[in-house]
Order: structure tokens, then sequence, then C-alpha cells
């Protein structure tokens, strides 16, 4: 932590007998609502530090706590943040160790099986497809030789089952 923002937390403190602690973030914007403060913190992305005057707290204790949640939940945020990267791109480039978190390391996993399926899924429709192609060729070449044959009609070819000319 900066040593100017403790110099500016207990200037604020001092010129604010009111209050009992003020949230300054790394860039030196104070707050003595923690609401903003968090909000400060979440849009800007800078970390807030609480300043407490003394006595009011358990100075070291609260704070040293706090910091702990604050840290928790930047970790959580973390993995939350790449959790979405895992889950939107194709291409995320995550790479799972045992030093994964164990919900990041499940989301790689099922986008994975994910891909291959999409990937099977589309090999089988381009093989549905050429499948298709091929016998829509067999059915005119047959309906060409039948036809040259006159054993049928063109038009029974495609509407009804073939029956011989009499």
């Amino acid at each position: 932590m900066k040593p100017e923002l403790e110099k500016l937390a207990k200037q604020l403190l001092k010129d604010h007998p009111e209050q009992n602690v003020v949230f300054v973030s790394e860039s030196g914007q104070a707050f003595f609502n923690k609401n903003a403060a968090e909000n400060h913190e979440a849009t800007r992305g800078e970390k807030v530090f609480p300043f407490f005057r003394k006595g009011s707290a358990p100075d070291t204790e609260m704070a040293e706590t706090l910091e702990e949640v604050q840290e928790a939940l930047a970790e959580r945020k973390s993995v939350v943040e790449t959790v979405i990267k895992v889950a939107t791109e194709d291409n995320h480039g995550i790479e799972v160790s045992p030093a994964t978190d164990e919900a990041i390391a499940e989301v790689v996993q099922l986008k994975e099986k994910y891909i291959i399926a999409k990937d099977a899924l589309t090999e089988a429709k381009a093989e549905i497809n050429a499948n298709q192609a091929e016998i829509d060729l067999l059915k005119k070449k047959l309906k060409d030789s039948l036809k040259d044959t006159n054993v049928v009609d063109a038009k029974t070819l495609d509407n009804k089952p073939a029956i011989a000319k009499k």
C-alpha cells in the first residue's frame, strides 16, 4: 500500500471527525461510503483500501480481514471472467494444470467436449449432404434409364411407386 494513500486517509479522517472509516483507491480517489468505494473498484478495476480512525475499530484485525475478503473476491472475479472467456471463445487458450481452479478446469473440459460434439455434428451434416447429392444423382440416372426403356413415365418416378406400362 502506498504511503501517500495512508497520509491522505489520515488527513480526511482528521478533516471529517464524524467519519470512522475512509476508503481510498490506488489512484487516490476517496470515499466515506463503502458501496461507492466498491462500485468504483468494480467499474474502474482499482483496488480500494479501507482506513479506520484509531479506536473506532480494531484497525489491523479488521483491515486484514477486509483485505482477505477483497483478495478472495478478486480471485473469484478472475475465475468468473476466465469461465466466461472459456465458454464464449472457441480458442480460449486456457491450459488446465493441477493448479487450475476446479471450476475453470470443469468448464474447459466441458467446452472441449462441446467442440468435439460440434465438429462431429458438422461432419455428419456434410456427409448427409454428400449422400443426398449422390442419392439425387442416382435417382436421376434411374429415372433417365427407366425413361429410355419405356417401363414407366417420368412423372410416376417423381410422385408414385413405379408401375410397368402395358
